[in-house]
């Protein structure tokens, strides 16, 4: 749709704050379905890479649009560009300090495994939504990934007291807090929510990894 109206009759060729709003939703769709571990296929790739320069047409027309920077940062973090993710991420803040434009930049250095400064800018995203699971979640991911259990732990329990045997954060935090205090009462813990939970792929993955590491399977990794 995007390209076909470019060609036919110069869509974008001057600033439209209805068009730019369009492809901020447009974009922000697309990549929910790329979440970490899901890259975007080849054939993807190239259609997006075609896109870029319609993309970059449209934000030279709406240089103080904060969120088109941001959900275009999204889309080039995904495409491996790095640097412009990064510059347009930080223009994004810049110009709107705001939830969105936050993480973009948590996610971005995230990627560049700049940990350090990557929860800097979730805490920052924090700020702004103070009760939302899923920033928690990721903060207690991140803090296992630079190796700080405790702080890790710390994250889980917090989602957890916003959103009850929430799905992720539960079985982690009897996971690791298992091995953090040598507490067998996590391992039970852990133990009745797989119970109330048997569709939980998760917890049960989790309750066996234990139950690996008691029998002293040599390839458990914790």
């Amino acid at each position: 749709w995007i390209l076909a109206s470019n060609t036919s009759g110069g869509l974008f060729k001057k600033p439209n704050p209805i068009h730019v709003d369009t492809l901020v939703t447009y974009i922000m769709r697309d990549m929910q379905a790329y979440t970490t571990g899901r890259p975007i296929p080849p054939e993807s790739q190239t259609y997006y890479n075609q896109m870029l320069p319609i993309f970059e047409q449209v934000r030279q027309q709406n240089t103080q649009h904060a969120f088109y920077h941001s959900v275009l940062s999204s889309l080039l973090r995904r495409l491996d560009q790095m640097d412009k993710a990064l510059e347009y991420a930080q223009l994004g803040y810049k110009l709107q300090p705001h939830h969105l434009t936050a993480l973009m930049l948590a996610l971005v250095y995230r990627e560049q495994r700049d940990f350090q400064t990557s929860m800097q800018w979730y805490k920052k995203t924090l700020e702004f939504s103070p009760t939302d699971v899923s920033l928690h979640l990721d903060i207690g991911d991140l803090y296992i990934q630079m190796q700080q259990r405790a702080d890790g732990i710390d994250y889980y329990r917090r989602a957890m007291r916003y959103e009850p045997d929430q799905p992720w954060a539960t079985p982690h935090y009897y996971y690791y807090s298992y091995f953090e205090e040598n507490d067998n009462q996590h391992l039970a813990d852990l133990k009745a929510y797989c119970d109330k939970f048997p569709d939980n792929e998760l917890a049960s993955h989790l309750y066996q990894r234990i139950q690996d590491h008691l029998h002293r399977k040599p390839y458990v990794n914790y």
